[in-house]
C-alpha cells in the first residue's frame, strides 16, 4: 500500500503504520506500507501500477501517465484540502501582487504536476503579474520549511499540512492565497486486485467509522468519515482546476 507523499517518509509512515496494521486485520488482506522518497518517485510507482492499494493525490490519480488506472474506493466525507500560497510573516508580503515588484521570483513547489496543490497557485502568481520559476521540493512539507528557512521568499503547499506542522515553524508563515476546497486523496485500488479484495477492505474502512480506536486510526491518515466514491467524481472536481502549463517556468 502506497501512501501520499504529503509530509517526510518518517512522519507518513508513523501515521501509517497502524491504521494498515489494524485494517488487514478488519479485513483479513494482509499489507504493508511502500513509502516513497517523495513525489516524483511516488507517481512513478502509481504510473508502473506498483502498489496493489494506494492513496493518490487527486492529480496522480486523475492525470498519472501511464496505461493504469487506480480506482477509488472510499475517500473522508469531512476533509477538505485547499492549495495555498505561503511566506514568511516578516516578508512584507501581504498579497500575491506584492510579489510582481520583483524581477523574477522563486517558487517552492511540491511537485510539478499537482495541479491545485501546485499548478494552481502558480498561476495565481502568473495572474497578478509575478515572473516567477519554480522548485520543485518533493513534498508539501519540505515546501513550508524551505519558505521558513528563507530558500524561497513563496511556496505552494496544502492547507491541511500547513495546520498540522511544526509549531515553531508554522508560526513564521502566513497565507496570501488559496484555492477552493478539492477532495482529498482516496483509499484507491489497483484494477488487479479482485473485486473481493476490495470489498473486503471497503467494508474494513467503511467499519472502522463505528469505534473510537478505529474512527482515531482513520482521523490519523486523513480519512475521517469515510464514504465510497468513485473515479468520476475527483474527474468532476478536477475539471476547472489549471494545466501544468499554466504555472511558472520550471527550475533546470
Amino acid at each position: 500500500m502506497a501512501p501520499p507523499p504529503l509530509a517526510s517518509p518518517v512522519r507518513i509512515e508513523s501515521q501509517w503504520t497502524p491504521f494498515i496494521v489494524a485494517l488487514s486485520k478488519r479485513s483479513g488482506i494482509c499489507m504493508t506500507l511502500r513509502m516513497s522518497s517523495g513525489g516524483s518517485q511516488f507517481e512513478s510507482r502509481i504510473a508502473a501500477g506498483e502498489p496493489s492499494f494506494a492513496a493518490p493525490t487527486p492529480s496522480v490519480l486523475v492525470y498519472a501517465g501511464g496505461a493504469v488506472r487506480y480506482e477509488p474506493l472510499v475517500r473522508s466525507d469531512l476533509r477538505r484540502l485547499r492549495g495555498v500560497l505561503v511566506t514568511r510573516t516578516d516578508a512584507n508580503i501581504h498579497r500575491v501582487s506584492d510579489l510582481a515588484l520583483q524581477e523574477m521570483v522563486d517558487v517552492g513547489v511540491p511537485s510539478s504536476s499537482a495541479r491545485f496543490m501546485s499548478i494552481e497557485p502558480q498561476r495565481q502568481l502568473r495572474r497578478a503579474g509575478v515572473r516567477c520559476r519554480a522548485i520543485d521540493f518533493a513534498d508539501p512539507s519540505n515546501v513550508l520549511r524551505a519558505v521558513a528557512l528563507g530558500k524561497v521568499p513563496v511556496g505552494a503547499s496544502l492547507d491541511l499540512v500547513l495546520a498540522e506542522y511544526e509549531p515553531a515553524i508554522r508560526q513564521q508563515l502566513q497565507i496570501i492565497f488559496a484555492t477552493r476546497p478539492h477532495l482529498p486523496p482516496p483509499f484507491a485500488a489497483h484494477p488487479r486486485v479482485a473485486p473481493p479484495v476490495r470489498q473486503a477492505v471497503t467494508r474494513a474502512l467503511l467499519g472502522m467509522q463505528g469505534d473510537a480506536a478505529g474512527r482515531s486510526l482513520l482521523d490519523a491518515v486523513h480519512l475521517t468519515d469515510p464514504v465510497r466514491t468513485d473515479f468520476a467524481e475527483y474527474v468532476a472536481d478536477l475539471g476547472d482546476v489549471s494545466s501544468p502549463a499554466e504555472g511558472c517556468t520550471a527550475m533546470r
